[in-house]
């Protein structure tokens, strides 16, 4: 998978963090903006759906006025 999405103006980056559950084999995705250049545990700031990762799919960020910005998976539920 493709780590870096997207590099904002100095050290602070939009990244898709690939975790993985510590007692099953699924696959979590969640989206995040953390410091890449603060330490090297890359110090996590925001991350879009915390509570609700999106498990074994593929997921799209967007950014609308009216909604902000978003997680959704394939299906189009939101995260």
């Amino acid at each position: 998978m493709e780590k870096l999405w997207f590099r904002l103006k100095g050290s602070l980056n939009l990244d898709s963090l690939v975790l993985l559950e510590a007692l099953a084999t699924k696959d979590m995705l969640e989206l995040g903006i953390w410091y890449h250049e603060w330490d090297d545990n890359r110090t996590v700031v925001w991350v879009a759906n915390r509570n609700f990762p999106i498990i074994n799919a593929i997921g799209v960020f967007n950014a609308t006025e009216e909604l902000g910005l978003m997680v959704l998976d394939t299906t189009g539920k939101e995260y």
